[in-house]
Parts: structure tokens; sequence; C-alpha cells
């Protein structure tokens, strides 16, 4: 293979940073696939000894509000908290099996193109090789956080009619468990599923704090924990929990309607900064349709190459300014 390599007048670091990466890119491959079945399969083996045993993850002393509601210990380490948060946004996103397709097609698909922008510009096996260890995570995980951010925008958009299925349930003296069961089958993706299989573990004999406890590993946010919260509680001490319900049902309806209003209000700013943002990209393919030589200068010159690296990364950081600029606004 080497001597094919060589046969194109490739130098010899070039081959060798080729091979060593294809060899890595396997490696990695097998063992990712390898850690998630291994990992999966231990996480179902968890999930029905819990159902079984009746175990609550939180906790087996305190009680099964508190479970709910607070987070182990060994979270507060900032490993744990990462790894907690990527889970989440997997589970958001579909899930493990999702996400490990987008890995391979986003690998494939990088790795396709930058090897054809790679000939077509000559930019040379070492620094497509450092475009695509950039290009192709960032591809994964723009999808990931792209699925996440629609399945919490579902969320938040169909969990108040969840929650008057259950207030109106109560009010009419219909168990708890049959109003989770209406809506795992009334309300769509991502409430509705993991509805549906809290649904399943109450019909199983799983006690409520267990079964909840797996939906907000599915779906971990406040509002999910609090509704587990409060149906708990409503269960240990009683209480008016339609009312309740439907306070929190309001809150996040007003909630709703705040965001699209300040959505409405930035509309102009975030336009204005689209604008900006395409700019560098407009001027770059302005260049090459009027100056070629101009625009091959980036990219077969060593000095050019150079300052394209370093346009490339102001243009980078001053895209995430922006970005963190129009998330601190919403």
């Amino acid at each position: 293979m080497i001597e094919w390599l060589s046969s194109f007048d490739f130098a010899i670091a070039d081959i060798i940073a080729f091979t060593a990466f294809i060899g890595l890119a396997f490696v990695g491959s097998i063992f990712f696939a390898w850690l998630s079945i291994h990992q999966r399969n231990q996480t179902g083996i968890n999930e029905r000894l819990g159902m079984v045993t009746g175990y609550q993850a939180m906790g087996k002393n305190a009680g099964s509000s508190e479970n709910v509601f607070r987070d182990e210990k060994d979270q507060h380490f900032l490993w744990k908290k990462v790894m907690a948060f990527v889970e989440t946004r997997t589970a958001l996103a579909g899930g493990r099996e999702l996400a490990i397709r987008v890995i391979v097609f986003s690998s494939f698909g990088s790795a396709i193109l930058i090897g054809l922008l790679s000939v077509y510009f000559g930019i040379g096996f070492l620094n497509g090789i450092g475009l695509f260890a950039g290009t192709a995570p960032a591809v994964t995980v723009s999808i990931i956080h792209f699925r996440a951010g629609q399945a919490v925008k579902s969320f938040y958009n169909y969990f108040p009619d969840a929650l008057e299925i259950i207030s109106r349930g109560a009010r009419a003296g219909v168990p708890v468990a049959e109003g989770i069961r209406s809506i795992g089958e009334e309300i769509p993706a991502p409430i509705g599923p993991v509805f549906a299989r809290i649904a399943d573990r109450l019909k199983i004999g799983v006690d409520l704090a267990p079964a909840l406890e797996g939906g907000i590993r599915e779906i971990d946010l406040p509002e999910l924990r609090f509704f587990s919260v409060t149906l708990l509680l409503q269960r240990e001490t009683g209480g008016q929990l339609a009312e309740t319900l439907d306070n929190l049902s309001q809150l996040l309806r007003d909630r709703n309607l705040l965001k699209k209003k300040v959505k409405a209000t930035t509309s102009e700013v975030r336009v204005s900064a689209s604008i900006i943002s395409a700019i560098p990209f407009l001027f770059g393919l302005y260049l090459y349709m009027t100056n070629k030589d101009g625009f091959f200068f980036f990219f077969e010159n060593s000095t050019g190459q150079l300052m394209l690296q370093y346009m490339a990364g102001s243009l980078l950081v001053g895209i995430l300014c922006i970005y963190m600029l129009m998330k601190s606004v919403r």
C-alpha cells in the first residue's frame, strides 16, 4: 500500500500520517461499538433488576420524593456531570443507537468531502487529517444538539397538555396511572414514548418512584422532576393534585409565550448576526469567481495556509461569541 501511495508523489510523512489515521479510526470505531453494546446490555440488566426488586436508584434509605429530586453525590464531580449531560442529550436526540449512526455517517461523509477538497485544492494529507479531526466531531455534535433541541422544544410545547390530562383525570377520580397511560397514547414524542414506558413499569407492579426515575433518566429536565416530586408528595401527604398541576401547566404556557416574545423582539439582531457570519464565506466565493490565483494562494502556498488557518480560527471564535451572546438573550 505504501508503494502504491508513493506512486502519487506523496511525501513519506503524509503516507505515515494517513496510514496511522486509518488505523486509529478503525480501532476506535471497533472499541466504541463494543463499549456501546456492553453499556446497553448492562443498562438493560440493571433496569430489569430494578423493576423486579423495586430498587430505588437514588438511595435506599431516603424518602421517595427526595430520591427523585436530588442528585447523587458522585455527580458533583466534573466528569460525572459531563457524562450525565452527554447521556441526557443523546437520549433526547433519539437514543444511543441513533447517536452511533450519526457518528458513522458523519465520519464517512466528512472523510469523503474533505478527501475531495484535499485533492481539488491540494492541501495535503496532514492538513486534511487535521480538518477531518475538527469537522467530523463538529458535525456529529451539531446533529445531536439540533435533534435534542427539537425534542426539548416539543417537550415544552406539549407538556402543559400532558399535565392537563392528569389534572382532568384527578378531578374525575381517574387514577394517576391511567392518566400517565393516556399521556403515552395521546401526546407525541418525546413525552408520549417516555410516559408509555412509565405506564408499562407501573402495570407490571413497579413502584411509582422508580418508574418516574426511569423517565427522568430519559428527559432530565426540571419541569419533569417537579412533576415527579408533586406526584410523590401527593401520594404520601395528600393535597390538591389537580390545582398544583394546573398552576404548573399555566406557568409553562406563560414561559413559552415569553420566549416567543423575546424571539420576535431579537429577530433583527439575529438576522444581522447571521449576515455577519456569512460575509467571509461570500467573500471567499467572490474571490474564487474573480481571482482564482489569489484564492488558491491560501491553499497552495505555505504562508497562505497559515493565513487561512488564522482566519478560520478567528472566524470560529467570532461565531462562538455571537452564539453565546444570542443564547444569553434567549
